[in-house]
């Protein structure tokens, strides 16, 4: 299914893009450049009213860097791995010491 019409398939709609070409520019109203530039300007100056915004911002864009994202993957799924392994290794210490402890006293009531 082709959704593009042939170029020159419509006599009418050339004839006004044709006629549009050599129409000249309305003129651009008075100060628009200098607003324009206001408003780049007022983009790139570092604004008082926010500025845990910017920071966030900025943080949130290096981030989003693949090199930086997947650092920061590999260095969550470290960090993930080692609390996990201290968490197990703390509740295998803590299972043997109970099961010493039942061994050698048969009458302490179990945790």
């Amino acid at each position: 299914m082709d959704t593009h019409p042939d170029p020159g398939a419509d006599p009418k709609l050339d004839a006004l893009l044709r006629e549009a070409r050599h129409e000249p520019l309305p003129p651009l109203p008075p100060g628009f450049r200098d607003g324009v530039w206001r408003r780049i300007a007022s983009e790139h100056s570092p604004s008082h009213a926010a500025p845990v915004e910017g920071w966030l911002q900025g943080l949130a864009a290096w981030l989003l860097r693949p090199r930086q994202a997947a650092l920061l993957a590999l260095g969550l799924i470290v960090l993930g791995s080692i609390g996990g392994s201290l968490a197990a290794t703390d509740a295998a210490r803590t299972a043997a010491r109970d099961r010493y402890l039942a061994a050698v006293d048969p009458l302490r009531p179990a945790p």
